[in-house]
């Protein structure tokens, strides 16, 4: 059954698409459960604005009223109904936080589809509540900042940020975003989505602002490199905006410059003579590639492709047999279709060298070279002697 709204743009206040709401999608089809719900919360902005807790002293009252009522007169809330208004209103909440409440004709048309994934949310988001409060994470250590670490100390500052939670019950970690998110985009968890979505207005807002203030207090300090834009938001602690301003200020061109310089230092630097106990092929690939890392994150303009790396890769080698196997895996990288990567080539180059190294311990078992040979894993790939990337 529907009944016709006066005006289906009415949204969250039009009492007639929350009537059809409750009647077909929640099921209450007996007109004395339906009127004892919509006399409680008429629309789907009461339902928002209404605790679950006093949904559930509205059903309990309801039904405990039951024994002075005759048979054909007691009312009774079917509890799927219960749970599917709790899910809208879990829903909706969501969407106030993210500044995106539904239109009326959003609102007419939810459908069960839509209702088993608000209930999903609303069940996942019960469940983890209690797990995140037990949870004892490690500690996280944040460098002092000298201006010079900005990666370092931002990478660990933003995991400060990720595990405090603030006003919307939610972690402040929306504050480092510079744009919002569409809501009714895909996705992949509703984490990510308020990560994204979560309004950059209102009371809980300013509220989490401030905490992103505080944090800056704690780590950064008043005095010290970085403590001119902590003052400078001493009156309005606005943390959202000193984050913006602490970025603009020290990850411009002239800090991603510095670092490329760094990086391309390194990488002249850089030289592999052989298995040492202190430096091997493990720690000269991981340095290669924390410089190819730190050339792409300074820009285009400094990001090498695959060949240069491979050339870089071989220019710092001065063990013979290492030169030799770099040859060889060179040849056959340049004959693999296309798209192929440094890793790909590194996998060719691991393999004829692990080799290698395996059979000279096993000729020389004396030398104790197979105590030498480094066993490395390289972005989650299969180990073996070198490191095969897979």
């Amino acid at each position: 059954m529907n009944f016709t709204p006066l005006c289906i743009f009415h949204r969250m206040d039009d009492p007639v698409i929350f009537l059809n709401f409750v009647n077909n999608i929640c099921s209450v089809t007996v007109a004395r459960a339906r009127n004892e719900v919509l006399g409680f919360m008429p629309t789907f902005r009461a339902l928002m604005t209404t605790p679950e807790s006093q949904i559930d002293e509205l059903v309990k009252n309801t039904h405990s009223s039951n024994s002075a009522r005759a048979a054909n007169a007691k009312i009774l809330i079917p509890s799927g109904a219960i749970i599917r208004l709790k899910s809208i209103r879990f829903e909706l909440e969501d969407r106030r936080k993210c500044n995106s409440l539904p239109n009326g004709i959003q609102l007419a048309a939810i459908n069960d589809q839509e209702m088993m994934v608000f209930r999903q949310q609303r069940s996942q988001a019960l469940e983890q509540e209690p797990q995140r409060r037990k949870v004892s994470l490690p500690e996280i250590t944040v460098p002092k900042f000298d201006g010079k670490n900005y990666d370092n100390f931002v990478a660990q500052f933003n995991k400060v940020v990720t595990r405090t939670y603030g006003d919307y019950s939610a972690p402040i970690d929306y504050l480092l975003r510079e744009t919002d998110g569409a809501y009714m985009s895909p996705w992949t968890t509703r984490a990510e989505k308020l990560r994204n979505c979560l309004s950059h207005t209102g009371p809980e807002y300013t509220a989490d602002r401030k905490t992103l203030f505080l944090l800056f207090v704690q780590y950064i300090g008043t005095t010290g490199h970085g403590s001119n834009l902590v003052i400078k938001y001493k009156t309005t602690q606005n943390g959202h905006q000193l984050y913006i301003d602490f970025r603009a200020h020290y990850h411009n061109q002239a800090y991603l410059g510095n670092q490329a310089s760094a990086a391309n230092q390194s990488l002249a630097k850089l030289q592999y003579k052989g298995e040492r106990q202190f430096f091997n092929i493990k720690t000269y690939y991981s340095r290669m590639t924390k410089a190819f890392n730190d050339l792409q994150n300074a820009g285009a303009a400094h990001a090498l492709n695959e060949d240069q790396k491979i050339s870089k890769f071989e220019t710092g080698l001065k063990e013979p047999n290492a030169i030799k196997y770099h040859i060889e895996a060179k040849i056959e990288w340049d004959a693999l279709l296309q798209p192929k990567t440094f890793d790909d080539f590194y996998n060719l180059f691991s393999r004829r060298i692990s080799q290698y190294m395996t059979m000279t311990a096993t000729m020389s078992p004396n030398v104790g070279q197979r105590s030498r040979i480094s066993t490395f894993t390289a972005r989650g790939g299969q180990s073996n002697t070198y490191g095969r990337v897979t």
